[in-house]
């Protein structure tokens, strides 16, 4: 009776309750909502932490969602994937076709509106890669770039500087 008395205060949590799953249950039913990004894959240590400041728990391909933050240990690497057009018309957080390579010791957060364009690298090194040419954002400390292209490598260390070495295409920087 309680429950669904918090069902009227929309309590998402008594819903989940009534389909048989617990809250971390709920909260992964709402980040495969989100499609940022999928993680698709992740070698060594690797953590995220949503928006709220919250652990998430790595297991398999999963999707990210805006504000989440992806941190890679020593030994860490992960792979982030666009979503295709179809499953996400406009919560991508870079490019339709895009994959990305976070290296050791990196941490990059998608940007936290849905929608907008572009990557924060906190520290690290990353490698982008797309099928097409298309225009990518990446912000660290000191710099934002927008790469007009289909590869780059972007390195940032806090308090010394960063590089964007495009591959193939062009790159604009703003505030180097």
């Amino acid at each position: 009776m309680r429950c669904a008395k918090a069902l009227f205060r929309l309590s998402g949590l008594c819903l989940a309750a009534a389909a048989g799953l617990t809250p971390g249950d709920a909260a992964a039913q709402n980040r495969d909502a989100c499609r940022a990004a999928q993680l698709v894959s992740a070698v060594g240590a690797l953590s995220i932490r949503a928006a709220d400041g919250r652990g998430v728990d790595v297991a398999g391909p999963q999707w990210l969602c805006p504000g989440d933050t992806i941190t890679t240990g020593a030994d860490g690497q992960a792979t982030l994937r666009a979503p295709d057009a179809q499953s996400t018309p406009t919560a991508a957080a870079f490019e339709f076709g895009a994959s990305i390579r976070l290296d050791a010791n990196s941490s990059l957060v998608i940007p936290p509106e849905r929608g907008a364009q572009g990557l924060w690298l906190q520290r690290g090194e990353l490698y982008f890669i797309s099928t097409v040419r298309s225009l990518f954002t990446i912000r660290t400390d000191h710099v934002t770039a927008g790469i007009d292209g289909t590869e780059a490598v972007i390195a940032h260390l806090p308090g010394a500087g960063s590089v964007v070495a495009p591959i193939e295409g062009d790159i604009a920087l703003n505030g180097a």
